[in-house]
């Protein structure tokens, strides 16, 4: 088993191990009866209300699903698109929780036009949304899933 297995073995620590602001109000979300996805699609709308509309209020499933797609090419894509930054973790020796949601949300918080504070705890319920696997069966799953996207957006 990888050290990046390893961590897939311990889900709730992927929420246990950001901030405790961000893991106060995920545990919050949770407390709703909120299911991983439900919670992550909410951390990403979430805003004051005493604000203007702004970023993924006029579509919040299609940036959801840009999210998914995105840790999905990052953890399981063959392209180059991500490839130096998956090296670099998967060569890690000792990453914890917390590294792995950070690296993958600063990888990727470009393309989707974010900052990555604001990905990671979406990423971190993506990831923890899964419980105990494999990043093989991440990635079947995933596959699946995103296939099911592509479809149903044609």
């Amino acid at each position: 088993m990888s050290e990046l297995d390893a961590l897939f073995m311990n889900p709730e620590k992927w929420v246990g191990e950001l901030p405790e602001y961000q893991r106060n109000a995920i545990n919050a979300i949770l407390a709703t009866g909120c299911n991983a996805d439900e919670a992550a699609e909410a951390w990403l709308n979430a805003r004051p209300a005493s604000t203007v509309p702004f970023g993924t209020s006029t579509g919040p499933k299609l940036f959801f699903n840009k999210l998914l797609i995105e840790v999905h090419e990052f953890l399981c894509g063959k392209s180059a698109r991500y490839k130096e930054e998956r090296e670099k973790l998967y060569k890690q020796q000792k990453a914890t929780h917390a590294f792995v949601v950070a690296a993958i949300a600063s990888a990727i918080a470009p393309s989707l036009g974010t900052a990555a504070p604001v990905l990671a705890p979406a990423i971190a319920l993506l990831l923890w949304g899964l419980g105990k696997c494999t990043l093989n069966a991440l990635c079947s799953t995933w596959t699946d899933r995103i296939a099911k996207l592509d479809s149903s957006q044609q």
